[in-house]
């Protein structure tokens, strides 16, 4: 190879780099974690300062970077093409007489090799670098962007006043914002790998929480475990508060569907202090309760819940009636998932048994199976969680004990565990969607 095509080749690698890397940063200043760079000013204070400093204008250093690559992708087509045809046109030449069907050849194999380059080496390359660990690329490479987007400065200056004339001329901003990003563009993002996995559910659940009913994150009526204001000794509600490691019990008359008030626990510290246990009374010491339709939204209740301060309310059903209750934080959970706490020995609600198969919870809320499972169930139902689909499937409420596998679509939902005629416990196996159709054949 003679001298001036080795330095073609060098300049071709080169450029080829410069433009991975370039895009690298471009996809590492928006990912910048505060926390990480909290743990690197444990090791170098000045570095750490500069991520923050950078961070703090990610877009606008995202969209440089941009700028920057781009000017290293036309360098590289310019070159590549000038390489490639000046030796594959005699090539193609000296095979077809036609002239123009060898240009065209010619072209097609630089676009082809165009189009493998990016795709195969530098954008994964330029993934591998900006998205893996952004903080240490970032702190290790900023002394290099600066000084490159500083020697360009001159070019992407001229071409970015152009550009943001002309987006501005249509009500557009040149770099994006980030606060500008619309729930369909974050749920895009998700969807695309943008963001972890252990972020997914929760974005989700975010933009899901204005319209989640109260009815769907509650404990059902049945499940509440309460005082009567006739039997409430002092005894009887410390026996309650250490069996089920709950702070507030509700208090009710003659049935659940008369809440009157909510016991905290720490308020019968006063009598253990003043030895007056003998004087016990429910009714003095428990709070006005907090009563919510079980059509109110999560949001709303969430707010309630700060302006009445409290933690806890009841949830009233159409007739009057104690529907369920409500708690901080089965709202919280409903966002961040559940929250186990030091009382907390109930299995989760949903957990992977194997690749195919799931324990449900009766109690799991239908949409949460719907979107898990995928499987397409009617919006225009009168139930809410899996149990109440499935009583619906079967026609009948299963006898406690009795165990039953309920086909639907390409999954066998069995029913494991019925208690106090509730399905509680239900196992969901999923088939390939093929091997469904196969059989139905």
């Amino acid at each position: 190879m003679d001298p001036d095509s080795i330095w073609q080749v060098v300049f071709l690698v080169a450029a080829a780099v410069f433009s991975a890397v370039f895009k690298a940063f471009s996809l590492a200043f928006p990912r910048l974690d505060e926390a990480k760079i909290d743990e690197i000013a444990d090791v170098d204070e000045k570095k750490a300062k500069q991520l923050r400093k950078i961070s703090q204008t990610s877009e606008k250093s995202s969209f440089r970077a941009k700028t920057v690559s781009g000017i290293f992708d036309a360098f590289f087509a310019v070159l590549l093409t000038v390489f490639t045809a000046s030796r594959l046109y005699p090539l193609w030449h000296s095979v077809i007489t036609d002239e123009f069907a060898a240009k065209f050849l010619t072209l097609l194999a630089v676009f082809l090799l165009l189009l493998a380059v990016e795709l195969l080496l530098v954008r994964p390359f330029s993934v591998l670098l900006g998205q893996k660990n952004p903080e240490s690329f970032v702190g290790g490479g900023l002394s290099f962007f600066k000084v490159i987007t500083a020697l360009f400065t001159p070019i992407t200056a001229f071409f970015d006043s152009i550009a943001g004339a002309l987006t501005r001329a249509g009500g557009l901003s040149l770099i994006p914002s980030e606060a500008n990003a619309t729930e369909k563009e974050i749920r895009l993002m998700v969807d695309e790998g943008v963001i972890e996995d252990t972020q997914k559910e929760m974005i989700n659940n975010i933009f899901e929480f204005d319209d989640k009913s109260v009815d769907l994150v509650m404990t059902h009526r049945k499940d509440i475990v309460g005082v009567d204001i006739e039997e409430a000794s002092f005894r009887q509600v410390i026996n309650t508060a250490m069996e089920t490691g709950y702070s507030r019990l509700p208090v009710y008359r003659e049935d659940i569907d008369h809440i009157i008030g909510i016991l905290y626990v720490k308020d019968l510290l006063g009598c253990i202090h003043d030895n007056t246990e003998a004087e016990f009374s429910a009714q003095k010491l428990m709070r006005t309760p907090l009563y919510i339709p079980e059509s109110m939204h999560c949001r709303d209740l969430f707010k309630k819940f700060k302006d009445e301060k409290t933690q806890m309310a009841v949830v009233i059903d159409e007739y009057g009636g104690t529907s369920g209750i409500v708690t901080m934080e089965d709202v919280v959970e409903s966002i961040v998932g559940n929250i186990q706490d030091e009382y907390d020995n109930e299995q989760e609600d949903i957990a992977k048994v194997s690749d195919n198969s799931y324990r449900f919870d009766g109690s799991v809320p239908l949409d949460e199976v719907k979107r898990l499972l995928d499987i397409d169930i009617d919006e225009d139902v009168d139930y809410d969680t899996l149990s109440g689909f499935l009583i619906h499937l079967i026609g009948r409420i299963p006898e406690d004990g009795e165990q039953l596998d309920v086909p639907y679509e390409n999954v066998n939902f069995h029913v494991a565990l019925v208690e106090d005629k509730r399905i509680t416990t239900v196992i969901a196996t999923v088939q390939p969607k093929e091997e469904t159709a196969e059989n139905e054949e």
